[in-house]
């Protein structure tokens, strides 16, 4: 890896000063893609590109004049038959003209190929049946994964590094840092983990749901289908009374009928996100594995490992 410019030392100095030299350079070395451009992707977008990666790829078709409402890299006077992640990327840029930030088609993501690229993909807003075949294709190209979800006032991610080895703070011997390494499932084998645990996130059973209903239905739920989602979640416990337990029908609702995404909740997942993307980059220090679940009725992140 060539040494920071002086530019680049300027310009990063202050985390320079938190993570140090070679971890910067290992962020500049990293190739990300982000599929969806709502107002989580773009919390994300922007911590990642103010860190200093290498590049940033943003994909998603959606014209800005249905751009969703969160996303704050759109300007007013955008052109409003331009896409979503072609804005962003041109806001991104100009953010940090250090770091290449372009845009592409959702049609050259149509095959596994088309991630093969990239070091690290990022979904963010998909439907649960695009993260599962996303994710799938990562792993056939040994590509760090994560996806996500603001809806309303609730909001989650998902992280699949595959085998991932860092160096453990704090502990090394005479021929260096300590290392450790830790094994991720994929998502779709996170998912199918029974689950009524009364410390399990409730969200968890929420996705669990959703996934049942869109592996039947080819789309994702809404307000209209919350009398089947309930019924998908009595089948889903096996009988077991579920409302009240790790789940509470509220929960669901909110859920289901999230208007949205909370720019609040955007910025709380989108902060956590980036920050979990730069420590396994860095690998110095242990990434969160695997699931992180935050609700605005509590004020309460919490972190899951689940299936591992």
């Amino acid at each position: 890896m060539a040494d920071l410019t002086k530019a680049e030392a300027q310009v990063y100095d202050r985390q320079l000063r938190v993570w140090g030299v070679e971890v910067q350079k290992r962020l500049q070395d990293v190739k990300i893609l982000l599929v969806g451009c709502g107002g989580l992707a773009a919390e994300v977008a922007k911590n990642i590109v103010l860190a200093g990666v290498g590049s940033v790829v943003l994909a998603d078709d959606t014209p800005c004049r249905d751009a969703p409402p969160g996303n704050f890299l759109i300007h007013t006077s955008s052109n409003p038959n331009e896409s979503v992640a072609s804005v962003s990327a041109a806001t991104l840029q100009e953010m940090n003209p250090l770091v290449k930030v372009t845009s592409q088609p959702m049609g050259a993501l149509s095959t596994a190929q088309g991630f093969q690229p990239f070091n690290l993909v990022v979904c963010l807003g998909q439907s649960i049946a695009d993260q599962l075949k996303i994710n799938k294709w990562c792993r056939a190209f040994d590509i760090m994964f994560y996806s996500g979800r603001v809806l309303g006032g609730l909001g989650h991610f998902f992280v699949d590094l595959q085998k991932h080895t860092y160096n453990q703070k704090g502990k090394a011997n005479k021929a260096g840092p300590s290392c450790s390494s830790i094994d991720y499932v994929p998502l779709e084998e996170a998912l199918r983990v029974p689950t009524l645990r009364k410390k399990m996130h409730g969200l968890f059973f929420v996705l669990q749901v959703c996934a049942d209903f869109e592996s039947r239905h080819n789309r994702q739920p809404g307000p209209g289908d919350m009398d089947e989602m309930l019924s998908t979640a009595g089948r889903l416990s096996g009988g077991q009374p579920w409302n009240g337990t790790s789940l509470d029908e509220r929960t669901l609702c909110q859920y289901v009928c999230g208007v949205g995404e909370l720019p609040p909740v955007s910025a709380v997942i989108g902060g956590v996100l980036a920050n979990e993307i730069v420590k396994a980059i860095g690998g110095n220090s242990e990434p969160l594995r695997n699931f992180f679940f935050y609700s605005i009725l509590d004020g309460k992140g919490v972190a899951e490992c689940v299936g591992v």
